[in-house]
């Protein structure tokens, strides 16, 4: 069933705003703000009423408060609390899709497309998953070049050939001096660690980690990292050419 949009008076400003500071307006926006809960009852009770819980009188009011408070920083007005309490009493259970976000309510498995999506996911084997291939490509540094994303080796030989050696003779080695950086500085992963120079980290509350020799400064520490990783990326950088 498709309907044409909703048509809601659209607020220029409120006229109980009398300060001209910003940070009243800052604070009674994060006090007022209830965008989100709205949004939640909204969806929870058209779950609860069913494929024409949408076009309920309830909904469509629901629907029109959300239009109200999602401009509430822009032109002011916040929807009181009062105006969707006899709504939300209406409210008897949530919807499992959207997690345990209301205990008050007794939590069921919705019948419909949310709810059956939400249940044909397992997150915690999907986790698991990538916790292992993290484990195996960062830490054993077991992984191999993609063969799909490569294509057919018989149309481009020449082009495969260059990759394993690209491969085995840069990457490979080029991660395992990384890695061997990484540990001697106590840094967490590449990104940091290509982010570390003086400047940087100078200004950094995470400097006193980057201890380098004993005795030595951290600032000479910094100094010293930035020299080895400059040395390693000509180094390969070099054997690729």
């Amino acid at each position: 069933m498709i309907k044409a949009p909703a048509v809601y008076l659209k607020y220029e400003d409120d006229s109980k705003l009398k300060s001209d500071k910003i940070e009243d307006h800052i604070k009674r926006y994060f006090e007022k703000d209830n965008l989100g809960h709205i949004a939640n009852l909204h969806l929870a009770l058209c779950d609860q009423l069913g494929p024409d819980g949408p076009y309920t009188d309830d909904c469509i009011e629901l629907s029109r408060l959300q239009s109200v408070a999602v401009d509430f920083a822009k032109h002011g007005k916040c929807v009181s609390k009062e105006s969707y309490e006899a709504i939300e009493s209406k409210l008897r259970q949530w919807p499992d899709f959207m997690e345990s976000g209301n205990a008050k309510k007794e939590i069921v498995e919705s019948p419909y497309v949310l709810g059956k999506l939400y249940r044909a996911v397992d997150c915690k084997v999907f986790y698991k998953k990538c916790i292992e291939g993290d484990h195996l490509r960062s830490v054993e540094l077991d992984y191999k070049p993609n063969t799909y994303i490569l294509g057919d080796t018989k149309k481009i030989p020449e082009w495969h050939e260059h990759l394993r050696f690209a491969f085995e003779d840069i990457v490979l080695p080029f991660t395992n001096d990384l890695k061997r950086q990484m540990i001697t500085y106590k840094i967490m992963n590449e990104g940091e660690l290509y982010c570390t120079n003086l400047n940087f980290n100078l200004d950094s509350d995470r400097l006193e980690k980057l201890i380098g020799d004993p005795g030595q400064k951290d600032e000479d520490a910094v100094k010293q990292l930035n020299t080895k990783l400059k040395l390693l990326i000509d180094e390969y950088r070099r054997k690729f050419v």
